[in-house]
């Protein structure tokens, strides 16, 4: 097995890990051998991955933050949160989802 100094770690200049980036193309085998080597979302901006979800109100994203170690209740760098934003949308589903 090839490890290379945890590259898996390392964000971009927006603040992704190669496991968020594998997450939100929905590439379920790259998440995979991520995973089984390590890599965590959680090394990164995961209120930020949250609130993303939200934005696209996207339900199934933010369990799969939540399956893959992710603080859904986390802020991101402006203060809010995914439930912040969720509220300001309207969206009672993803509301309930994170209240529960």
């Amino acid at each position: 097995m090839l490890r290379v100094n945890h590259v898996y770690l390392f964000t971009d200049l927006e603040g992704n890990v190669p496991i968020w980036e594998a997450i939100m193309a929905d590439h379920e085998p790259v998440v995979k051998i991520l995973a089984d080597n390590g890599a965590t979302i959680s090394s990164s901006d995961v209120g930020q991955f949250s609130c993303t979800a939200v934005e696209q109100n996207n339900l199934e994203l933010l369990k799969k933050i939540l399956y893959h170690g992710g603080d859904v209740t986390l802020p991101k760098s402006n203060g809010s949160t995914a439930l912040h934003v969720a509220v300001c949308e309207g969206n009672t589903e993803i509301v309930k989802f994170l209240l529960d």
